[in-house]
C-alpha cells in the first residue's frame, strides 16, 4: 500500500485495518488477517 492509494481509501470513506505488532511472527499474524496497515514497535 502506498500513499496514493491511502489518500484514495479517504477519499472515498472506505474504512481501514491498523494494529501495531512488536516481533515478526506477530506481523506474520496480523498480515496474514488483512490487516492494511502495520506499524512497528521497536522501544522498549
Amino acid at each position: 500500500m502506498n500513499i496514493n492509494q491511502i489518500q484514495a481509501m479517504k477519499g472515498t470513506g472506505e474504512k481501514s485495518a491498523a494494529l501495531v505488532v512488536w516481533d515478526a511472527p506477530t506481523a506474520h499474524i496480523a498480515h496474514e488477517c488483512g490487516a492494511d496497515f502495520l506499524i512497528v514497535g521497536d522501544s522498549v
